[in-house]
């Protein structure tokens, strides 16, 4: 389901370019990272390094510390919020 566009003072879509890591070892390998910014990026992977490339703007980062990947994804989305759940109706439970 999507808002309609009468609501002007709430951002409909947005992206979140997050990046999570798991580092074989020990306690406190994961970690997240995950950068704001409303302007034009690119997001540049390779095996040591992210490179962020940003048109302008103001740079909030987050990092997410571990110590599980389930502990990054559950600051994520206690930052940004989670998705909506999915409707029942879409699970193909109708009876007919």
């Amino acid at each position: 389901m999507d808002i309609g566009a009468y609501n002007v003072d709430i951002d409909l879509y947005g992206a979140f370019p997050f990046y999570m890591d798991e580092h074989q070892g020990g306690a406190g390998a994961s970690y997240g990272v995950l950068l704001l910014n409303s302007n034009g990026m690119d997001v540049d992977v390779n095996e040591d390094f992210l490179t962020f490339h940003i048109i302008s703007g103001v740079l909030d980062f987050y990092f997410f510390a571990g110590p599980s990947p389930l502990a990054v994804v559950d600051q994520y989305t206690k930052l940004i919020g989670q998705p909506a759940p999915i409707p029942f109706w879409s699970f193909r439970k109708q009876q007919f």
